[in-house]
């Protein structure tokens, strides 16, 4: 392996890790939505916290990457593609025309 193509691949991983704390981020909000119910404080707390934390992590490895000279990717477009195949549906998701999912209610 090249110097050159280690590289490549490592700023392919740090892209990945960037958009997994993203949509991990992205999910904690959702999941901290939708809880209602006794007993779902501390769980909210919890999430809130994580959250903050995934966040902080993304701009690192974002701020990380531009130091690299690579743009860091956290477009929606770019989170959606990395879920897109996965057989990824949240629970109470029904399937529209396209394939794809929308709250069912």
């Amino acid at each position: 392996m090249t110097r050159q193509s280690a590289r490549a691949g490592m700023n392919d991983e740090l892209q990945r890790e960037l958009r997994d704390l993203l949509c991990l981020a992205v999910d904690g909000d959702h999941t901290r939505w939708v809880l209602s119910g006794e007993g779902t404080a501390e769980l909210t707390e919890w999430l809130s916290e994580a959250i903050a934390g995934w966040r902080a992590w993304a701009d690192k490895v974002a701020r990380y990457l531009a130091d690299r000279g690579v743009a860091p990717d956290g477009r929606a477009r770019s989170l959606a593609k990395d879920l897109h195949g996965t057989g990824f549906r949240p629970a109470g998701s029904a399937p529209t025309r396209r394939g794809s999912s929308w709250p069912a209610g």
